[in-house]
């Protein structure tokens, strides 16, 4: 069915299309439909299969649902549904959790843009409090490797945590502040090889009222404590009950 068209003189008023025939061209607009559809600069340009254009300007989508692909260089709003993996064209940062540590009862919880997030207030479900370290000496400084502790907050550094010193020769020292006011404190450590020397390593609780800090004896094979000797991860753990 196609389009009537009638080309007559403008005063020629007789010549006009019948009803008829505009009923008919009528028909044929509703079928022509859409042959293109394009956007571009928040324009939206409409092109029937005739070639006819017809363009108009769109500044916001309300409510649009795509079942395709976008290409962006900017989307803004307020939800994205979906995990946004076929989205190209676009800046886009999952964030996710890639690490954590717990110390002293507080645990903190790092993600990939560098942000942390700390929860404090767990209990260890132990009926003591405990410490573990490996520890090192090389002259007067002391090198501390954690391996656990719900003593103080893991920072090696006084008041916060134990601090290790040389009390006097052959004995070193574990001193925090109101850490060891129990009465029941276990102290082990392990006996230890220097230079192909062996030593016999004692903990014992000590100082004012037998509260203060923790000392561990070092004793070479002599029994003679002449100096302290460099070591290097000399397990210690000490439990508070």
């Amino acid at each position: 069915m196609p389009l009537i068209t009638r080309i007559v003189a403008p005063d020629n008023k007789g010549a006009k299309l019948t009803s008829i025939e505009m009923d008919n061209n009528l028909y044929y607009l509703q079928a022509l439909g859409v042959s293109a559809l394009t956007f571009s600069s928040n324009t939206l340009t409409i092109t029937n299969p005739t070639g006819g254009v017809k363009t108009t300007n769109i500044n916001n989508f309300t409510g649009l649902t795509v079942n395709g692909t976008i290409s962006a260089t900017t989307i803004s709003g307020t939800t994205l549904y979906g995990d946004g993996s076929n989205i190209t064209g676009v800046s886009k940062q999952d964030t996710f959790l890639t690490g954590g540590t717990y110390s002293a009862g507080t645990l903190t919880l790092t993600n990939n843009t560098g942000g942390t997030v700390s929860v404090s207030g767990f209990s260890s479900g132990l009926p003591y409090t405990i410490y573990k370290a490996l520890v090192s000496l090389n002259g007067s400084t002391f090198t501390v490797t954690q391996l656990e502790n719900t003593i103080g907050d893991g920072t090696n550094l006084n008041p916060n945590d134990i601090e290790w010193s040389i009390a006097s020769n052959g004995v070193i020292r574990a001193t925090k502040t109101g850490a060891f006011t129990s009465s029941n404190i276990l102290i082990s450590v392990e006996n230890m090889f220097v230079s192909g020397v062996p030593y016999i390593c004692i903990g014992t609780k000590a100082g004012p009222n037998n509260n203060l800090y923790i000392e561990i004896y070092i004793y070479p094979s002599t029994f003679i404590l002449s100096s302290t000797p460099n070591f290097t991860n000399l397990p210690v753990e000490i439990r508070i009950y």
